[in-house]
């Protein structure tokens, strides 16, 4: 983007190194990719009580496309985390993810296109996480993956053309249209 922080992996470097409190990053219309600067490398938020606000959710997008050693477009493993109005694509090879949702709680997806990836959204090991108003397509194996997880919320979503299952969830979530 324009700001002070010009991409996504040093913004999300100085929140987890940051004092516990609350964070709003707003990520501004871009490609965020290696090949526009971010690292190759993989971007982890561990920090707690943080939103993550795209400009819009067709132009702001995380980029995996020509990258090596970031195989998750973003893991959030921290708690009441929030990542709105994103793209996250490209992030296609075995194992690879769009989004991950490691251990936490009450952490949520919202109004993100997650597509073009091998997992789509992966949420393991966490409480009460919320994926919703998600436009996910054309993973290529599940749209959305739920594992080892409980009270899982997925609701209002656009799930298609994600060819092992739109939603695998060898849990209980919660799943509404």
């Amino acid at each position: 983007g324009s700001g002070a922080w010009k991409t996504i992996h040093y913004a999300i470097d100085r929140v987890n190194g940051g004092v516990n409190g609350n964070y709003i990053l707003y990520v501004a219309a871009g490609d965020y990719r290696t090949s526009n600067d971010e690292l190759d490398a993989e971007m982890i938020l561990s920090q707690s009580n943080v939103t993550i606000y795209g400009a819009d959710r067709t132009n702001t997008k995380i980029n995996g496309n020509g990258a090596e050693g970031w195989s998750k477009g973003l893991e959030i493993t921290g708690s009441n985390n929030a990542v709105k109005n994103l793209s996250v694509t490209g992030f296609s090879g075995t194992n690879e993810e769009g989004i991950r949702i490691s251990g936490g709680m009450t952490n949520e997806v919202k109004g993100c296109r997650v597509y073009g990836n091998n997992f789509g959204i992966r949420i393991s090991e966490s409480t009460e996480s919320k994926v919703q108003g998600c436009q996910i397509f054309e993973n290529s194996t599940h749209g959305i993956d739920v594992i080892f997880s409980t009270g899982t919320t997925i609701v209002e979503n656009v799930i298609y053309g994600n060819p092992q299952y739109g939603i695998r969830a060898q849990c209980s979530p919660e799943i509404s249209r």
